[in-house]
């Protein structure tokens, strides 16, 4: 269902970023290690995880989804695989 918010409040939290040109300000946090985080462009037709890292403001992580339920999904998997590392697991 297009439109639609996925429940995120498990494993993520809603919080405002500063203006970006590009993307929308709302970000999705991973609660687990809030370096990792769920944005889209300011349409919302394209979703994109991305990476906070020291020094940057953020590095973009995978392709991009097309609904924000596949961004969580793709942040999710990607960390029980291990292609994305969180707080507290190593390389």
């Amino acid at each position: 269902m297009s439109g639609r918010i996925p429940p995120y409040g498990k494993n993520f939290r809603l919080e405002n970023r500063p203006y970006d040109p590009e993307l929308a300000n709302r970000a999705y946090v991973l609660k687990a290690d809030d370096t990792w985080f769920i944005r889209s462009d300011k349409t919302s037709e394209h979703w994109q995880v991305f990476r906070k890292i020291p020094g940057a403001a953020q590095i973009p992580e995978g392709r991009t989804q097309p609904t924000l339920g596949a961004a969580m999904n793709l942040l999710l998997d990607g960390i029980d695989y291990g292609y994305y590392v969180t707080t507290g697991q190593e390389d």
